[in-house]
């Protein structure tokens, strides 16, 4: 991310050189593999990309062209608060006049992303630049299995079996389950007399 005008002129000359690369002739064009020269060459187009996407979202937020930013976590927040000094355009020195702090405390803080700065801090840094932070805190429902009930009687199978597979898992879970012709065990009747011929049963 591009945080003041000289990481942006920095970052402008060396997208200009990955141009000026990408557009002279191959010069290993005989002594490398197609396949490399292929990867090489897809490899200097993500790195131009890039850093064109990073000028091009300083250059928007620099002209005032973005008012709102969203975030989606925390975190994102200290992100927001350069952008939107930025979109003031504000030089961090000028945001270090207006908390009475020097401008290199202002680039310590930007440059990790104001990472171990104080929620605190956070919010004079809003205020100073007129930033207003509507946060919206949603709790997000947990994702329970089935009951043991509803498992165990479920009689279809899984997806991702192979018709095999889920023939052979059907007829175990519908051997494992109770049915009016098996009626669960209960306590065994006592002989009738003289159906056996000793005492031991």
């Amino acid at each position: 991310m591009i945080t003041n005008e000289r990481q942006y002129a920095i970052t402008k000359a060396q997208a200009e050189r990955f141009k000026e690369t990408l557009a002279k002739p191959d010069e290993h064009g005989k002594t490398l593999h197609p396949k490399v020269r292929k990867a090489m060459r897809e490899g200097l187009q993500s790195q131009l990309q890039d850093l064109e996407t990073e000028i091009a979202e300083f250059e928007r937020l620099r002209d005032g062209k973005v008012t709102t930013i969203v975030v989606n976590s925390i975190v994102d927040i200290a992100v927001a608060l350069i952008q939107a000094r930025i979109a003031r355009n504000w030089t961090q020195k000028q945001l270090a006049e207006k908390l009475n702090l020097p401008e290199q405390q202002i680039q310590r803080y930007e440059s990790p992303r104001y990472k171990g700065a104080a929620v605190e801090r956070l919010q004079e840094v809003a205020d100073a630049l007129g930033v207003r932070v509507q946060e919206v805190v949603t709790i997000e429902q947990r994702q329970f299995g089935r009951s043991w009930l509803s498992s165990t009687k479920s009689t279809h199978a899984p997806e991702g079996l192979t018709t095999a597979t889920s023939s052979a898992w059907s007829s175990r879970r519908l051997r494992s389950l109770p049915t009016a012709a098996s009626p669960p065990p209960g306590p065994r009747a006592p002989p009738a007399p003289g159906s056996c011929g000793t005492t031991a049963c």
